[in-house]
């Protein structure tokens, strides 16, 4: 009796996670193997889900992650000696906290963060983005809730019906997201001819950074502001842009596109923090 309510819950989940519009497919865990052809098979069709079901009862819930489940998830690993959760809490003690969202406990320790998958972003999957963190986005896919292995079971510590899937903060957007990460993964190396060219440079690149940010459609506003706000703190580490400067002229431009001071301070504060990591480098033609 036990076994058949296990079975029934695997696919009254399945069916819940499809009604959320996640994709979802059959996974044997034991050997791990997924359903031939899922990229392009997982669905939120309850009669097929139905179906896959009921020809393998036994079979583990993976949800698709991605753009067309509109979810990409950071993996915390905690397992042969990598610890996942110290990675993540120098990530956020650097940045910011993330927001409360959907979490699920792993049968090793680790979780799974759920997050929203941004619509001006691509995420795909990467490993080790940081000991012990993984990301699984466009291409992907995760073990889902109630699902169980030999080594246990996933459980969820936030459910979906506890919170709403949160968007990402913009930090660890540059950190997995690949257009945010290529833009400012490198510090910048700057060569002028003189003091009079510097600060021209420095001019053309607030001018240009703060009009991308007041041209920001809503969902891109935070990561646009981010962006600009880690180029720009890297050259206030530097010492050559002083940071009141900086910072007034990117709430203007926030305030522009529409975002509140408060939510524009705290996107730009950590932009800075971002930009301290890899101060920009000027040098003088000649010297």
């Amino acid at each position: 009796m036990e076994k058949q309510e296990e079975l029934q819950s695997s696919v009254n989940f399945a069916l819940g996670y499809g009604a959320l519009g996640l994709r979802v497919f059959p996974l044997s865990l034991e050997p791990f193997m997924p359903v031939r052809g899922w990229p392009e098979r997982a669905t939120t069709d309850p009669s097929m889900i139905d179906r896959w079901w009921a020809a393998k009862p036994d079979s583990a819930v993976a949800v698709a992650t991605g753009l067309l489940s509109g979810v990409f998830v950071l993996d915390v690993d905690q397992k042969n000696g990598i610890d996942g959760y110290e990675s993540l809490r120098l990530l956020e003690k650097a940045n910011d906290p993330l927001p409360l969202t959907w979490r699920s406990q792993t049968p090793s320790g680790g979780q799974h963060i759920w997050l929203q998958y941004p619509r001006d972003e691509r995420v795909g999957s990467r490993v080790g983005v940081r000991s012990g963190l993984d990301v699984r986005g466009q291409g992907g896919f995760v073990v889902a809730p109630p699902s169980k292995r030999e080594s246990g079971g996933y459980s969820w510590l936030v459910a979906p019906d506890q919170c709403a899937l949160a968007p990402p903060p913009a930090w660890l957007l540059a950190l997995v997201g690949q257009s945010s990460a290529d833009a400012v993964a490198t510090p910048a190396t700057v060569v002028v001819e003189d003091a009079a060219h510097l600060v021209g440079y420095l001019g053309k690149l607030m001018d240009g950074e703060c009009a991308d940010v007041a041209a920001a459609p809503p969902g891109s506003r935070n990561q646009r502001l981010f962006r600009a706000s880690a180029r720009i703190g890297a050259f206030v580490a530097a010492g050559v842009i002083p940071e009141g400067f900086a910072k007034d002229q990117l709430l203007d431009a926030a305030a522009s596109c529409g975002l509140p001071e408060r939510e524009a301070l705290s996107t730009i504060n950590s932009g800075f923090r971002f930009g301290r990591r890899l101060p920009a480098k000027v040098a003088y033609r000649g010297r």
